[in-house]
């Protein structure tokens, strides 16, 4: 499988290095990790991602996007 045949703009990274990922809708932004790990069984990719909380929050109030939560129903 080839990422090229996904998306004709992929990430190329280093190394150890991160890139952000925002959410076209909700305008959520994550600050992804990725990390390349040798070890006895091979080469793999290690990927973490956190929440960037304040540049959501910030972009969120630039476009004007509000986000309602709804009430939780009562079972009784």
């Amino acid at each position: 499988m080839k990422v090229e045949d996904f998306d004709a703009e992929c990430v190329v990274l280093n190394e150890s290095d991160f890139f952000y990922l925002w959410c076209c809708d909700c305008q959520l932004r994550h600050l992804v990790l990725v990390d390349v790990v040798k070890s006895n069984d091979g080469t793999n990719v290690k990927i973490g991602m956190v929440r960037d909380q304040m540049a959501t929050e910030h972009k969120r109030k630039e476009e004007n996007i509000v986000l309602y939560k709804r009430k939780a129903k009562n079972k009784s």
